[in-house]
């Protein structure tokens, strides 16, 4: 029997949790973003309205401001957004236990052994969406299909409360016309690759044999001609499995320019602080790092490094990211936005040797570390820090573990980041 996978995308989601608790919100512009005073200003969600003035899903609040003078932000309140989407995962439980979450917003769900107790992936979908909106008052979009890439697909063609099928028998009048970045994981810049070779639509893709996309491509090749063919390696998850974490990160958008390596460091040093306790409170050491810059024209670079130690510190974690960002500033061009994330990660060792000969996974650091966490969550986080941050209280103000921000699926599918 083929398999029957849902995917399942709340609309709007952030936004439309919002307006059930302000209905005048749904009468104006509205968009759900940070602050506009400290610069955290970045679009999370919008409304129909905002949407049709042109507002986009991860740009600037103050560009969008720009764009619709009359548009009204609130900030994001994550706790609800978190009770939320378990309500909706709540009810997806009542058709399967087989639910894989894709964000905050979005799962897919196997329901190839539901059919027999409650009928169709159709009329399972529509069970969803019809008890998603009477019991949480929220819009779902949902697609269909035999694999996780076409279901995935299928919910992104889906309009609010729609059901998408994408059946085998019709690809080529269904998905095939569709430009190629419709596809999952088909970003703007492996667009721009793929365009130069004349592949425009998800059918150019298809056309294109295994061989030449990996000569191309590399491993990334067969990732994209996996994907225009729905063939999907990996099940749906399990809703008891436990994911393995893959990275730790933490960015921000700074409350003014970074011009100079002293505002680099001040940043970085509260980056690594944050990554690292969170890597201790999962038990983890890294031992690939990488950094990301947007400059004041929102242009991004990001450099990454695997390690032959491992970052356990925040000293050892800035020492790393410091030389990584350096290698790519430009004094000419300052940063609006920094951004560190910790990968390769793997279980703590229960001992760690000492290094006699370099400061590399030197235990003091890790008990400084240690010893400042304590202080801050007895005392606040600014009970204590390092001597730099009182160069620029307005840049080290911000505790990026504590105010860290989940962003919806359609964020991080937006082309400015």
């Amino acid at each position: 029997m083929d398999k029957i996978i849902l995917h399942c995308d709340l609309n709007s989601f952030y936004a439309s949790v919002e307006m059930l608790f302000e209905p005048k919100y749904r009468e104006v512009p509205f968009a759900v973003g940070g602050s506009v005073e400290s610069r955290h200003g970045i679009i999370l969600a919008k409304n129909a309205l905002a949407k049709k003035a042109g507002v986009s899903t991860g740009e600037p609040l103050w560009s969008a401001k720009q764009k619709c003078p009359d548009l009204v932000f609130c900030t994001p309140n994550f706790k609800r957004y978190l009770d939320f989407s378990k309500k909706v995962s709540d009810i997806f439980r009542d058709y399967t236990d087989e639910i894989e979450s894709f964000g905050i917003d979005e799962s897919w769900l196997d329901v190839t052994k539901s059919v027999k107790l409650y009928g169709s992936g159709v009329e399972i979908a529509k069970l969803i969406l019809r008890r998603v909106l009477d019991e949480v008052g929220l819009t779902i979009s949902i697609g269909i299909s035999d694999n996780k890439i076409y279901s995935k697909l299928g919910s992104d063609l889906a309009n609010a409360q729609e059901i998408v099928v994408i059946d085998r028998n019709s690809l080529e009048t269904s998905i095939y016309p569709l430009p190629v970045d419709s596809l999952l994981f088909v970003g703007r810049k492996t667009k721009e690759k793929l365009l130069k070779y004349g592949i425009e639509s998800i059918g150019d893709l298809c056309q294109c044999s295994l061989e030449f996309l990996e000569l191309r491509f590399k491993k990334w090749g067969r990732l994209l001609w996996q994907c225009a063919h729905g063939i999907d390696q990996e099940a749906v998850s399990h809703t008891n499995e436990k994911t393995m974490i893959k990275s730790i990160g933490n960015s921000v958008t700074a409350v003014h320019d970074l011009r100079d390596e002293k505002d680099l460091k001040i940043i970085l040093y509260r980056l690594c602080e944050s990554v690292c306790e969170r890597l201790r409170e999962q038990s983890l050491v890294a031992y690939g790092m990488q950094v990301s810059l947007r400059d004041y024209e929102l242009n991004i670079v990001s450099k990454q490094e695997k390690l032959s130690y491992f970052v356990n510190d925040s000293q050892d974690a800035f020492n790393v990211a410091y030389r990584l960002v350096m290698s790519l500033f430009d004094d000419e061009r300052p940063l609006r936005s920094l951004g560190v994330k910790l990968f390769e990660l793997k279980q703590r060792p229960q001992y760690i040797q000492a290094n006699l000969f370099n400061e590399i996974n030197d235990v003091t650091n890790s008990r400084i570390d240690e010893a400042m966490s304590v202080i801050r969550r007895r005392f606040g986080q600014q009970s204590i820090g390092r001597a730099i941050m009182l160069v620029d209280p307005s840049l080290s103000s911000f505790y990026p573990k504590t105010e860290h921000v989940i962003h919806p699926i359609a964020y991080l599918k937006s082309g400015i980041k």
